[in-house]
């Protein structure tokens, strides 16, 4: 029952935060507080799951701006190669995984949502670093709320 009260907080005060500020990427932070309390109060530990989702997060900014500036521009005229590039991401993301290294669930969630993948793809900056902070921020928020009053 603590876990329900504190999953809708956590979504409560997202909400309002998307709201009052009129962010275009409130959504994602929405999106990245359902995934950190869906998948951490079912675990064991939900503190380090929680922790997890923030560094990977963190990790997926650049990993993230790496794949939107550099790789997927220059993909973008062979469907092959975008796949591969993106498999390449992928398989390497779910080798860490499964080798359970802080960080890398994370990562592996946030690096896709982070690109912005889009048909057709454009390349702004401004819309990257929106959806990187939006996710972050809804990483912490989640955070903050399960943990600030638990000892």
């Amino acid at each position: 029952m603590v876990n329900f009260w504190r999953t809708t907080l956590s979504c409560i005060l997202g909400t309002l935060f998307w709201l009052w500020t009129g962010w275009t990427s409130g959504s994602g932070a929405m999106v990245m507080i359902a995934v950190v309390t869906s998948l951490a109060m079912r675990l064991p530990n939900p503190r380090m799951v929680a922790i997890d989702f923030i560094y990977g997060t963190l990790a997926a900014l650049p990993l993230g701006l790496l794949y939107f500036l550099v790789i997927i521009p220059n993909t973008q005229q062979s469907m092959l190669l975008l796949c591969i590039s993106l498999a390449v991401l992928g398989f390497f993301l779910g080798i860490e995984v499964q080798k359970r290294r802080l960080g890398s669930m994370g990562a592996l969630a946030s690096t896709i949502n982070i690109i912005v993948l889009d048909n057709p793809m454009t390349f702004h900056f401004s819309q990257f670093l929106d959806s990187a902070l939006g996710q972050i921020v809804g990483c912490v928020l989640a955070f903050t709320v399960y943990f600030a009053g638990a000892g």
